[in-house]
């Protein structure tokens, strides 16, 4: 859903007298859990993949190469004793798809004729962001959830961020086919998670990590513009 107002008093004005626009808005939006999340957790199911690394030179030197292929492969028998321990992908039960609320209020003034002014206020919030969580990782006591040390990181939409946003711009129109604009841009975000590939620091206290996100860049500038060649 989402819903826009707009407001513009002065609508008779002539064309050379200044005017101000007000607009806002609100949207509620929602992202796909990627399907390559699903893919990784059928990949890494302790089943499907396996490593070995194989260090004892008396199976190593079985094996022989030549055009015509690797001969003296070690079986699986053999492979056995060099099994590597993998670490378990899932998805949580309890995962939803990524919600986003955002409003947004602006005010644009026209200075002169071609010019004119504008400043942009944005709040998102972002709930239910994804990140990662080993579920088996040990507890204080030394004592692991599901009885052994195996890792078993798991996919699931726990995570926030906070972000508020203004914004602003000056749009000006230099001569025919031509126009400058620049902006300035100062942001605060805050969340817990920096998407499906993150960790928080304490898989039992999720809130610690609460703090400023990977996107949190405090300001920036754009200049820019255009040109209509003939």
């Amino acid at each position: 859903p989402r819903l826009a107002f707009a407001w513009a008093p002065g609508v008779k004005a002539p064309s050379d007298r200044a005017k101000t626009v007000v607009r806002g808005g609100f949207g509620v939006f929602y992202d796909r859990v990627s399907e390559n999340l699903t893919l990784q957790t059928d990949r890494f199911d302790g089943v499907s993949q396996q490593q070995y690394v194989v260090s004892d030179a008396t199976v190593l030197d079985l094996m022989s190469f030549s055009l015509a292929g690797v001969q003296g492969l070690p079986s699986l028998d053999q492979l056995a004793a060099y099994k590597q321990p993998q670490a378990i992908r899932t998805l949580s039960p309890e995962m939803k798809a990524p919600q986003t609320l955002q409003t947004s209020l602006s005010v644009e003034r026209q200075l002169v004729s071609g010019v004119t002014l504008s400043s942009v206020f944005v709040s998102t919030r972002n709930r239910r962001v994804l990140r990662s969580r080993n579920v088996n990782a040990p507890r204080a006591d030394g004592t692991y959830p599901l009885g052994t040390s195996q890792r078993v990181y798991q996919y699931e939409s726990t995570g926030r961020i906070n972000m508020e946003q203004l914004i602003l711009g000056v749009n000006a129109r230099l001569r025919r086919g031509s126009m400058l604009f620049i902006r300035y841009f100062a942001t605060r975000a805050r969340g817990d998670s920096d998407g499906p590939g993150s960790f928080p620091s304490d898989p039992y206290d999720l809130a610690a990590d609460w703090g400023r996100s990977a996107f949190d860049v405090r300001h920036r500038f754009n200049l820019g513009g255009s040109l209509t060649l003939p």
